[in-house]
């Protein structure tokens, strides 16, 4: 025992016990586990006393299940956000207390990493998508940072991890089983490719817009220096001046390819004028670089369509969606999506029919892969593609 006050109440004891009539010694058993265990559960068992340092209606017992509180979206006064108001939420510290994972919160950004072995898992506040390994998936509420915590939905650690959680109240019960979390796809490799090899890759993608070419406007290509945003610009605009075409709220978009769409915002609804320059000044206060969960309201209305071949494609300040594409959807090559608009734009919030464009994102198993190349090399993929 490398405690002294352990040792001195053990020898303490010892005499005690010595005139103690043996069949009253089992307490003395229970004391020679507790000194003897660092495993913090076990020492909560024995005294029936609860982790100091937890904050949830929470116990241990043998049988591996975990009782502790939850709230639902509703109760956590989370504005902003079209989901099912009983959807109910875990804290982060929780699910890091019962799984074994390792977390990494950037609260500033509103990013949430997650690893698991040699599995990644990020998620963004107020955002309805995470990333397994590089590719997209949807989920049916979005992750909250409200309340000094990190929320997840709790249908997320069920899908996500094979949980199975028993909710009655505020209160849930989690019987922890890490033997049916299921194994995960590898994530692949995203070396740098060569730029024909980046071009053969994108072969597979036509147009979003029928007959439009990639802009011949610098500024509306992938890495473009922008005020704002992360001081580039992620994606490709095709507006009517500069693609060949007259592009307004009754163009078309089509899915370049065949892929899963795993977002589709039938419910969004167009900021203020005032919310968004509130917005707007956040990024200002971090150094120019828009925080990644503002910076996703301000894409406006998007469709996410994940592909097969890792690419992941962004279809952003969209006016309108069809009507009967859901998420979870498997779309064809060349089917339409929506129409091109405004939203999230400084016109968009004015109602204002200008500026009309759409706003394309690639990813790359999760990575902008248009930083491994020079704008020429950029402008020069693009131009093979579209």
């Amino acid at each position: 025992m490398r405690n002294p006050s352990l040792l001195f109440a053990s020898a303490l004891l010892s005499l005690v016990v010595i005139f103690t009539p043996p069949s009253n010694h089992a307490w003395w058993y229970m004391w020679l586990k507790f000194v003897n265990t660092t495993d913090i559960s076990v020492k909560d068992e024995l005294l029936g006393e609860k982790n100091p340092s937890e904050r949830g209606k929470e116990s241990f017992s043998r049988n591996n299940t975990k009782i502790f509180s939850v709230k639902s979206f509703a109760s956590l006064d989370h504005s902003g956000q079209k989901t099912d108001q009983s959807e109910m939420y875990i804290r982060l510290d929780d699910v890091k207390r019962y799984l074994p994972i390792q977390t990494l919160v950037d609260s500033r950004n509103g990013t949430i990493q997650i690893t698991l072995n040699e599995n990644v898992f990020k998620l963004t506040r107020d955002i309805p998508v995470y990333e397994e390994n590089g590719l997209y998936a949807p989920l049916t509420a979005p992750p909250i940072m409200a309340e000094g915590d990190v929320w997840l939905p709790v249908s997320f650690i069920e899908e996500t991890f094979g949980q199975v959680l028993q909710i009655k109240g505020d209160t849930a019960s989690w019987h922890v089983d890490l033997a049916t979390i299921p194994a995960f796809s590898p994530r692949l490799s995203t070396e740098k490719k060569s730029v024909d090899e980046m071009i053969e890759i994108l072969s597979v993608l036509r147009t979003p817009i029928d007959d439009a070419h990639v802009s011949t406007y610098d500024s509306h290509l992938p890495g473009a220096a922008r005020t704002y945003r992360k001081g580039v610009h992620e994606g490709i605009d095709w507006y009517s001046y500069g693609t060949g075409i007259k592009i307004d709220r009754f163009t078309p978009i089509y899915s370049m390819e065949q892929g899963k769409v795993i977002r589709a915002d039938h419910a969004y609804q167009e900021m203020t004028l005032t919310e968004r320059e509130r917005l707007l000044k956040t990024s200002t206060a971090n150094n120019g670089k828009t925080p990644d969960y503002i910076l996703d309201k301000l894409r406006g209305r998007s469709v996410w369509i994940q592909y097969d071949n890792g690419l992941m494609a962004r279809y952003a300040h969209m006016d309108r969606i069809e009507g009967d594409l859901e998420v979870g959807d498997i779309v064809k090559k060349g089917e339409r999506i929506g129409y091109v608009g405004n939203s999230g734009t400084s016109d968009g919030v004015k109602n204002s029919a200008r500026g009309v464009h759409l706003h394309l994102d690639l990813f790359m198993y999760g990575k902008w892969f248009w930083e491994d190349y020079t704008f020429d090399e950029r402008k020069q993929i693009l131009k093979s593609i579209f």
